[in-house]
């Protein structure tokens, strides 16, 4: 941020756009809290995604749309034949994921389920899967973040103005946005675990590149070529969980490694610190010290994933028989419930009302919240008058923070089963935050609503 213009337009900028988000979701009529995925994860990014995706589904042939993440969840589980039946008279049912390392198109013929077989099998796989999809998770949005910390330093270095650090931070969502689905279906193609592999390899070596940075124009490049790296990684991510977990438990196995957004600000908040202070150690400034030292894990976790992370139930010797056909069988009839009740053209579907509306809210709520974290040290520094050790560890508070609010919500809105002001009431309190900080010039107030922002 060049001043304190340019800091308390941002903040005014961001909370306009929070406003505007939270009178499009009081928009009663069209969503209801009936509409909200039946899991505990009240984040706004993610109840507004499974919104859009299954408003989607309900207007386009499956064919059209590459991922189910958010498919409706049935009400009861698939009813599965008796036992005593003839053999000849199971449903066949057909898992329709399809790619070199995804599940093979097979036949399965259901049968009777042990009462404890599901939550065996699913606690399984969240105790061998969920762990890779937390750290993956985690070091996307801490090499997303370190540009934040980085700001104040490159910018002094090499004589960037705000205008410059804003296109460069900028760009790296046009890239990203242009190549999410060709890069979804590069994944359908060469299979998840494959794609997820190059995409953390590939984003690690040029998030390393950026401390060789010297000039805007190189700085534009970099951030446009990690955009377009990182693009569909979450996506696939999404979709692996899909591969894995059947509608009952899919949004709430998403949700545990959700909370690795506020757990990534912990991380940020107390290491940047101390590797901005290695400015001058081998000659290299503190800044291409953070981005070459937070690159290195995207890349171990790429070898990691590759060499560890499963393709599919069908692949795997941690599961036994009866468990492995128990949820590719489920799997398989979930897949039966994803069909669409009317089918439109895409430019049809897209301009269909519910479809705009989500869009609408997803867009304020990105662009306020990216556009924020991407100068958030520097925003905090301006308001508090606190040195980056201070913005780290408020930063990191706000982690902590944020942590025990996705769970405690979750909790809440589980026991209440009561989605649509979880969702708001938040929102509400950030946009008041945004508030507090573009408008008063309490140091102790602005450190506060940012704890309050970060939270929800």
């Amino acid at each position: 941020m060049a001043g304190s213009g340019s800091g308390l337009g941002g903040s005014f900028f961001l909370f306009l756009n929070f406003f505007f988000l939270t009178v499009i979701a009081f928009c009663h009529k069209t969503i209801s809290d009936a509409d909200f995925v039946t899991v505990g994860n009240p984040r706004l990014d993610f109840q507004v995604a499974a919104l859009f995706s299954r408003r989607l589904h309900t207007l386009l042939d499956n064919s059209k749309i590459p991922w189910i993440i958010f498919s409706k969840v049935p009400s009861q589980e698939p009813k599965l034949p008796d036992r005593q039946a003839s053999k000849s008279n199971f449903p066949s049912l057909s898992i329709g994921i399809t790619g070199r390392r995804g599940l093979s198109r097979a036949s399965i013929t259901a049968t009777e389920v042990p009462p404890s077989l599901p939550e065996r099998v699913m606690k399984k796989a969240q105790w061998r899967l969920l762990p890779f999809l937390f750290l993956a998770y985690l070091i996307a949005i801490v090499d997303r973040l370190n540009l934040s910390f980085a700001a104040a330093t490159i910018n002094k270095d090499l004589g960037f103005t705000a205008t410059v650090y804003g296109l460069a931070g900028g760009i790296f969502f046009v890239s990203y946005a242009l190549l999410e689905v060709p890069s979804n279906a590069a994944m359908m193609r060469f299979g998840t675990r494959l794609w997820i592999t190059r995409i953390m390899i590939t984003w690690g070596l040029i998030s390393a590149a950026q401390m060789f940075v010297q000039t805007p124009m190189q700085f534009y490049i970099l951030r446009c070529l990690l955009g377009a790296a990182e693009a569909g990684f979450f996506p696939a991510i999404l979709f692996y969980a899909s591969i894995w977990f059947p509608a009952k438990w899919r949004g709430r196995a998403v949700s545990r490694f959700y909370v690795a957004q506020p757990v990534s600000q912990i991380i940020m908040g107390l290491v940047s610190a101390p590797i901005l202070n290695l400015d001058g150690v081998l000659g290299l400034h503190g800044w291409q010290w953070l981005f070459m030292l937070e690159a290195i894990p995207a890349l171990a976790m790429g070898v990691i994933i590759y060499n560890f992370l499963p393709d599919s139930p069908e692949t795997v010797a941690w599961l036994k028989p009866e468990e492995r056909h128990w949820l590719t069988s489920t799997l398989a009839a979930d897949a039966t419930t994803i069909t669409s009740t009317k089918h439109e053209s895409v430019l049809r579907a897209i301009a269909d009302r519910p479809v705009l509306l989500f869009g609408m809210v997803w867009f304020f709520y990105l662009g306020a919240v990216n556009a924020f974290y991407i100068s958030a040290p520097q925003i905090l520094s301006l308001k508090t008058g606190l040195d980056t050790q201070g913005v780290g560890l408020l930063v990191a508070a706000g982690g902590v923070l944020g942590v025990v609010a996705l769970i405690a919500l979750g909790w809440h809105s589980d026991q209440r089963q009561e989605r649509f002001w979880n969702i708001i009431v938040p929102a509400l309190i950030v946009a008041a935050s945004f508030v507090t900080l573009a408008f008063h010039p309490s140091p102790v107030l602005a450190a506060i609503a940012f704890l309050a922002l970060a939270a929800p």
